[in-house]
């Protein structure tokens, strides 16, 4: 069990394969370059991008980073970094809104932390 009290909330974009395979659950991982300082304990919202239009389709989810195996480390390239993921329990958002935007996840997650500052629980 993972308890995060101050992680950072990080927007992604994401490109509809691996987005899928996230919401299946088939992808509990994600391999990002590591120019924002991740860490355990931050929660990645990965965005759903069309590249064809090149335009956000308004799907999103959450997830909270439970690992963070660094560059350089096990081969891999020093400026890219993978991060374990599971999804957040209680979930902070919903796995599919297309309704709400990017301000209303990071209202939630703003919303969570004031009324349970201590304590957002992920299960595995």
């Amino acid at each position: 069990m993972i308890t995060m009290t101050t992680g950072r909330v990080h927007c992604l974009k994401c490109w509809p394969v691996p987005f899928d395979a996230m919401v299946a659950g088939a992808k509990p991982y994600e391999i990002r370059k590591d120019d924002r300082d991740y860490r355990v304990g931050d929660i990645l919202i990965p965005r759903l991008w069309n590249p064809t239009s090149q335009t956000y389709d308004g799907r999103h989810i959450a997830r909270l980073v439970t690992y963070k195996t660094s560059g350089g480390e096990w081969g891999l390239p020093p400026d890219l970094c993978v991060l374990g993921l599971v999804p957040c329990d209680p979930p902070l958002h919903p796995s599919y809104f297309v309704e709400d935007t990017i301000d209303d996840v990071m209202a939630h997650v703003i919303k969570m932390r004031q009324e349970r500052p201590t304590v957002i629980v992920v299960s595995r």
